[in-house]
């Protein structure tokens, strides 16, 4: 969303409840600090593949940081102005990367190794993409704000080579005020043949399609919406039944009321989340691998937030300000990355 340039900068201290353990597995107790990256970019997209985390940010800057040797291979794109990139995908041994504003620019590069292309451009006062994903299939698609009446969708059927928009006619139609926001490049999200996309503003909607996007279905939702920086930030899907989204009011972060949803029948239906101990305002929030669709973390204005049990108890595990996006690269470790850093964080369950 064009407006969602800035984040929330204060350091809060938040209520951090207990949480019990379950059958399964024991809980997430605390985490262990790793800094991968200091320096001045903002990063809200972060993609991790073959021990390598791969990030891009401001300044038209991208890289990668091996996990392993902790090498970092730095580059700047070749912008004609600093620009923000706040999509990235990784996909069949390439990065994309995609920016916000006008003009729209998608480059692509080798995951290992150097040099970028520069694949796509659109040009246009109002445009501004919010998110960037393949499915499993290989399709590849880019979601964001209107030009006109539409959701902007960008597609690739060939593994990423080229890129085009759908054609305003066959993209969802958006209510006035209804747009997405690029705050963790986490606005679509896939399992199987399904393709799920999340609207905020004055109007949040979870969009579905089963058939490669030749049509799609809306669903309301219960989160808080009714102003430009409301709604939903951020969606996940654990399988094709299982799903959370999360957001809120960014501009009242500490509001733990209408921030989180929950489906398990793949959308069609979903359910608040209000329990006094959650986080406030939610910038990303992704599934705990094999955790069985109970396991979430988010990152947002509180920090880094722990749920147990599909949501009812929670746990704060880090305050640490200006987190804004995360990935996971097995059950016990994950990245996270915001304004200026990259870490990575190591989950203890004792």
């Amino acid at each position: 969303m064009r407006v969602f340039l800035g984040f929330f900068c204060g350091f809060l201290f938040w209520n951090c409840a207990s949480v019990t353990s379950s059958k399964d597995a024991q809980p997430i107790t605390r985490v262990t600090v790793d800094t991968l990256l200091f320096e001045t970019v903002s990063i809200r997209a972060i993609a991790v593949a073959e021990s390598s985390v791969f990030y891009a940010g401001s300044h038209s800057k991208l890289g990668r940081i091996d996990l392993v040797t902790r090498k970092h291979w730095p580059q700047t794109l070749p912008t004609t102005t600093p620009t923000e990139f706040r999509s990235l995908a990784l996909h069949q041994g390439k990065w994309f990367a995609l920016s916000i504003g006008n003009p729209a620019l998608l480059y692509s590069g080798p995951m290992e190794g150097e040099g970028n292309r520069l694949l796509y451009q659109e040009v246009h006062e109002k445009v501004f993409y919010d998110a960037l994903h393949f499915t499993a299939t290989g399709t590849g698609w880019a979601m964001g704000d209107p030009t006109q009446q539409a959701m902007a969708l960008l597609k690739s059927e060939d593994g990423g080579a080229h890129w085009y928009r759908i054609p305003e006619d066959k993209a969802p139609v958006l209510a006035p005020g209804e747009a997405a926001f690029a705050s963790s490049n986490t606005t679509i999200c896939s399992a199987g043949n399904t393709l799920w996309i999340v609207t905020g503003g004055m109007k949040s909607r979870v969009w579905r399609s089963t058939d490669e996007g030749k049509t799609w279905t809306s669903f309301a939702v219960p989160i808080a919406q009714g102003s430009a920086m409301e709604g939903i930030f951020s969606a996940d899907f654990y399988n094709a039944k299982i799903g959370v989204a999360a957001g809120g009011n960014y501009d009242q972060p500490t509001q733990t009321v209408g921030n989180l949803i929950y489906t398990s029948d793949g959308g069609s239906t979903w359910n608040p989340i209000d329990v006094p101990q959650e986080p406030g305002y939610i910038s990303g929030i992704q599934f705990i691998p094999s955790g069985e669709g109970k396991e979430w973390l988010t990152v947002g204005a509180g920090g880094l937030y722990y749920a147990f049990d599909q949501g009812k108890q929670w746990k704060c595990l880090w305050p640490e300000p200006q987190l804004y996006t995360l990935k996971f690269v097995d059950r016990q470790t994950v990245i996270v990355a915001g304004k200026n850093k990259i870490f990575r964080l190591r989950l203890h369950r004792n």
